[in-house]
């Protein structure tokens, strides 16, 4: 068996620093020969969000909970979990 040398596409450099997260974040360097000078930023659509909640709908439960007019409903449970089930296979 051969053995295969990598190299990185671009150097690391040495001058990056340990953030709170345990991550590196890279200082600013400046561009060399035909580089050009580019700002990359994360964005905000990768940061983790809470699920959407509808607080209106969550007191209207609990209320009704409350007051034992809560009204479950099995068929309507069992179809809602045939469908999620249906909808992770397809999906992959």
């Amino acid at each position: 068996m051969r053995s295969i040398e990598i190299q990185p596409v671009r150097p690391v450099c040495t001058s990056d620093r340990m953030v709170a997260n345990g991550q590196t974040q890279p200082q600013a360097t400046k561009p060399t020969g035909g580089e050009k000078d580019i700002e990359v930023s994360r964005s905000p659509l990768l940061e983790p969000q809470s699920p959407p909640i509808d607080a209106e709908r969550v007191e209207a439960i609990r209320q009704a909970i409350g007051n034992g007019t809560y009204r479950l409903e099995p068929a309507r449970i069992a179809d809602a979990m045939i469908a999620a089930v249906d909808a992770s296979r397809n999906s992959r």
